[in-house]
């Protein structure tokens, strides 16, 4: 009797599914319209064709007056500059610069647009390093203020792993206030400065994080640069409706049922 009551059960709540990962790959969408308001550039894709209309807005703001939007940068844009040490052709969505102070820095936020969130969500930064050259070519990449949540809630931790850890240091590792700062020079077609971000089965729908320069690096920074590689996430799951006052009178009625014929079988036995 407890093996039916289960099976009714499931097929009320609805059996568990898991979805393939949902992909944002760069290498589709080369050519992205921006809007500007103010300081702030965004951009809206529509990628996935289950889900209704746009499924990412990527805004970017702070100090974006210095974005490299001149040959061959074009920043913000897709293009293959920075590949991570995937393929030469291989493109990523590049933030270049050329900031006149190791206080400027920009914030770049995904707001994702499904109905119940988005888990396993995984992204890679590429070449997150460092130069030293002193003030008009030296800088030191930096990654900070991580936040993610769902519908404003609690900040989701991501787990930050570095491909390298001579040329990239992640500090207060696990926690909220996490960084990644460069350490060495690396090439914009290698992988030893990548980070890799993994919110798990945590189930977000916005994230962002700051880039700027570390403060040790010059105070006028010659140009710099970040890749942010392919989006890979899965829908969440709708939200399992409470057993409420109905389900329970539901299964009570059934498990009354399912008694008495069970009596009245082994009687007629």
């Amino acid at each position: 009797m407890v093996s039916i009551v289960s099976l009714m059960l499931l097929m009320i709540i609805g059996f568990p599914t898991k979805s393939d990962a949902i992909v944002l790959d760069w290498s589709s969408y080369t050519s992205l319209t921006w809007t500007q308001s103010g300081s702030t550039y965004s951009t809206s894709i529509d990628f996935d064709p289950s889900n209704a209309g746009n499924d990412i807005t990527i805004s970017i703001s702070g100090d974006t007056g210095e974005f490299l939007t001149g040959y061959p940068y074009y920043s913000p844009g897709v293009n293959s500059i920075i590949t991570g040490g995937e393929g030469n052709n291989e493109e990523s969505l590049l933030l270049a610069f050329n900031w006149s102070s190791r206080s400027d820095s920009v914030t770049v936020t995904l707001n994702f647009h499904y109905a119940d969130g988005i888990e396993n969500l995984e992204f890679s930064l590429f070449d997150i390093d460092r130069l030293d050259e002193g003030n008009n070519s030296g800088f030191r990449d930096y990654i900070s203020n991580i936040q993610a949540s769902n519908d404003g809630g609690a900040n989701v931790i991501p787990t930050l792993t570095q491909e390298d850890d001579d040329y990239v240091t992640i500090a207060n590792k696990g926690k909220s206030s996490q960084t990644a700062r460069g350490d060495e020079g690396s090439a914009d077609n290698s992988d030893n400065a990548n980070v890799d971000f993994d919110f798990g089965t945590n189930v977000v729908d916005q994230v962002s994080f700051q880039y700027g320069n570390h403060s040790s690096a010059p105070s006028n920074p010659g140009q710099q640069g970040i890749g942010l590689y392919d989006i890979s996430f899965n829908k969440a799951k709708p939200k399992v409706p409470e057993v409420g006052t109905n389900l329970a009178a539901f299964c009570l009625c059934a498990c009354v049922v399912l008694g008495r014929y069970i009596r009245r079988y082994r009687t007629a036995g």
